[in-house]
């Protein structure tokens, strides 16, 4: 290597760093600066094909180089199994797996793509390349370019624009992931929430399923995508169902004028231990109902289930709703002698969230004679928050 470029050091790193200095490589910022030419990827790949190089040459064997020149110059399974392993290095392996997204091989390819994946932000420099496989002639490749670069850069304008285009798609698996990566867009705009309030109308339950949960993550436009989500509830398929249900408690009070459609909802859906539609309900309720009466209502009947996970719901959904909520106070209180260590874990901390600030004597002994009894220490713990809250209410007053 000195014979080659006398005065060059010995190690990897410093190998770089020198190649760098002296004008041999550009700097990552210079190849920033180039991102309008349409030779970008070219001069990416031209200058990590030169960086290894001189790694390769600097004889400190270390994993980078080692799996560095593997992707680079090993066999087929040689280098997909690099390309795998390539995400440990963190940035340092980016350009790498960025050149070899151009590999011969798809199988390689499809490694690169899911370590860039691993590496997410750090790996913004391999959008570009991503960016064309998003509109290769293989599906399986475009849907793991989308998806990194969802995972890479959510909020990059080229990014969402190339998402919103695959929103479109004929394939049912890229519409899919195109509904779900807008939901980690940051800054959320009209024109995504237009797109996912499209896509609830999808012909696949799965985009549709996506599209909910993203606009439940963003809850954002609310005008437009509360009345739309609302619709959802009397989708065929339940698991669209649940997802419009939790979206819709992603928005909270923003989300009122749905708070009916999805009381009937809950009253509608039975609880058969998979889907948990009904207890999901029951928190969203809790979440935008507010002050209603018949949210108040619903969820004390439904403290009286046989059912202990939708009891659980239901007492938590009280909690959510707070002090509106103490006229289901005297259904609630018994469940703090529930044997179910769920129940009584929300029945409690649901009692110190309705009584915060108004004070009862009858809540604060039951919760004392609940603690004196209670045997799991996670539910303890949750007892004496609510004495706490309780008593603070009390003297308070």
């Amino acid at each position: 290597m000195a014979a080659l470029f006398p005065g060059f050091p010995n190690s990897g790193a410093e190998c770089a760093h020198s190649a760098i200095v002296s004008g041999f490589l550009p700097a990552a910022g210079a190849l920033q600066c180039r991102a309008a030419l349409p030779f970008r990827r070219i001069l990416i790949a031209s200058a990590a094909a030169a960086a290894w190089l001189l790694l390769a040459s600097c004889g400190s064997g270390t994993d980078f180089e080692r799996m560095a020149g593997r992707l680079r110059k090993g066999n087929p399974a040689e280098r997909e199994n690099a390309a795998s392993e390539m995400h440990r290095f963190g940035q340092a392996g980016a350009a790498p797996l960025a050149a070899a997204l151009n590999d011969r091989s798809k199988k390689v390819r499809f490694a690169s793509i899911m370590s860039l994946c691993e590496i997410g932000p750090p790996a913004s420099e391999a959008v570009p390349m991503l960016s064309i496989l998003a509109f290769s002639g293989d599906d399986e490749i475009r849907l793991g370019a989308l998806e990194a670069m969802n995972s890479i850069s959510p909020g990059d304008s080229s990014v969402v624009a190339i998402t919103l285009m695959l929103l479109r798609d004929p394939n049912d698996d890229l519409r899919s992931s195109a509904a779900s990566g807008l939901g980690k867009a940051r800054p959320f705009s009209a024109e995504m929430s237009a797109a996912l309030v499209e896509a609830l109308k999808d012909r696949c339950p799965d985009v549709r399923r996506e599209a909910a949960r993203s606009l439940g993550l963003q809850a954002s436009f609310p005008e437009t995508a509360v009345p739309a989500l609302a619709g959802l509830l009397n989708d065929g398929e339940w698991e669209v169902r649940r997802e419009a249900v939790m979206s819709l408690g992603g928005f909270g009070p923003q989300a009122s004028s749905a708070v009916y459609a999805v009381i009937e909802t809950y009253r509608r859906e039975t609880e058969d231990g998979i889907r948990r539609l009904k207890s999901t309900a029951a928190l969203t309720i809790g979440k935008i109902g507010g002050s209603a009466s018949e949210a108040v209502n619903e969820l004390a009947e439904g403290l009286g289930s046989e059912d202990p996970g939708l009891k659980a719901g239901c007492a938590r959904a009280l909690g959510v709703i707070g002090a509106p909520a103490a006229p289901a106070a005297v259904r609630l209180i018994p469940l703090l002698a529930s044997e179910f260590a769920a129940v009584r874990y929300e029945t409690a901390k649901s009692i110190g969230r309705i009584f915060k600030g108004q004070g009862t004597l009858e809540a604060l002994e039951a919760l004392r004679d609940a603690l004196a009894c209670e045997t799991e220490i996670a539910v303890a713990d949750v007892i004496k928050n609510a004495i706490e809250q309780v008593r603070e209410a009390e003297e308070g007053g």
